[in-house]
Order: structure tokens, then C-alpha cells, then sequence
């Protein structure tokens, strides 16, 4: 998995793929490689920490990168009249929007001990998002960051994660979210008029308090 998401032929074949199918680049591109860890810095698995980063961290910056290429061709340099004029023409229609949405993570705003090696990556996740988005801003790309907490999903079993343990901590707090609960937001975000930015995004199951 640590590859596959972080190989440029990847990425490259997520592209063409797009253009074969609506017969243009896309205007929206989710960021979601990432697998959990299980454990602190001092008793999770090291032989694990290298593949994590892989994905969590170089797999998201490739897939950042590469979409902010993909998204920015074909605009004119953003001081220029033509840009000016070609954003204008966006924000008029309503149909010009172009979005970047990165999945971050509660534990990457508010570290927990219990999954730091996890959490770190997510910090690092959440700070290029940021970073992207204030090196985009004046193309007018929009780059949102998601940071969910608990969402139940294969998540927790594919990180090693203790489930009777963390079953009874779902149960204490739940309902937990849901894919669905996420992807709702994605689509808020995305459905605001060009001009209009929803920059950042922490969506919690109710109930809980921490991280």
C-alpha cells in the first residue's frame, strides 16, 4: 500500500483516467491515502513507522502537489489582466470552482499520547494543507482541510487497534460518525460559490470530548 500511494505512476493513472472518462481534468481532487497506527512513540511497532509515513505524509504531498499542477494549468499568472478576467467570469457563473480537500484528523490539531506516531503524520498532513492553501489562494484553488475524530470504518481493524478496548471506547462516546457523515461535509464545502472558502473543517461525533 505504501507504493502504490506514493508512485507517481499511480497518480499519473488517476489523472488519465479522469480525462478519459469526462473528457477533462478535474476541478476537485480528494486527498485521502492514509492508515492508522496503533500506539505511542514509545510501544508502537517501528518496523511500521517508515511504511506509515509513506503513505500518511509522502503519498498525500505527491497527490497535493500533483493536483495543484493539475488544477492551476491553463490559468493565466494570477496578477494579470487575463486572470482578472477569466476569475471574474467564474465568480459570475458559479461554475468555476476548483477544489483541493485534504483528510486530516482530529490528532493532527490535538495530539493524543495513546496514537502519537499516528498523529504526527496527521500534524504534518494538516500543516502542508494550510501551507497549500496560502500558496493557492490567489489562483483562486481552494484547498479545505477535513478533520474528522472517531469515524467507524476498516480504519481501526487495518491499523491494529485493540477493538474490544476501542469498541467500548465508540460505545461510550457514540454514535460515532459515519463515511457518510464525512462525506457530507466534503460536499458543503464544495458546493460554495467560487468566491466563497470553507478553509478548514473539525466534525467530531457528539459525544466526544477528547482528541
Amino acid at each position: 500500500v505504501g507504493g502504490v500511494a506514493r508512485d507517481d505512476a499511480v497518480i499519473d493513472r488517476l489523472f488519465e483516467v479522469c480525462r478519459s472518462v469526462f473528457g477533462r481534468g478535474p476541478d476537485f481532487v480528494a486527498v485521502n491515502a492514509g492508515r492508522g497506527l496503533r500506539g505511542s512513540l514509545t510501544d508502537s511497532n517501528t518496523d511500521e513507522w517508515e511504511q506509515m509515513i509513506r503513505v500518511n505524509l509522502l503519498g498525500a504531498s505527491r497527490l497535493m502537489r500533483r493536483s495543484a499542477a493539475e488544477l492551476t494549468a491553463g490559468w493565466p499568472e494570477p496578477e494579470s489582466p487575463e486572470f482578472k478576467a477569466r476569475w471574474q467570469q467564474a465568480v459570475e457563473s458559479g461554475a468555476g470552482a476548483r477544489d483541493i480537500v485534504v483528510l486530516g484528523s482530529t490528532v493532527g490539531r490535538h495530539i493524543s499520547p495513546f496514537s502519537s506516531m499516528y498523529g504526527s503524520s496527521k500534524f504534518a498532513v494538516n500543516s502542508l494543507a494550510e501551507a497549500l492553501r496560502r500558496e493557492l489562494a490567489k489562483t483562486g484553488v481552494r484547498v479545505t482541510l477535513i478533520e474528522p475524530g472517531v469515524v467507524r470504518t476498516e480504519f481501526q481493524e487495518s491499523a491494529g487497534y485493540e477493538m474490544e478496548g476501542f469498541g467500548a471506547f465508540m460505545d461510550r462516546i457514540g454514535p460515532v460518525l459515519s463515511a457518510e457523515d464525512i462525506s457530507r461535509s466534503i460536499v458543503f464545502a464544495l458546493s460554495q460559490p467560487p468566491a466563497v472558502h470553507v478553509n478548514d473543517i473539525v466534525i467530531r461525533p457528539t459525544r466526544q470530548e477528547y482528541p
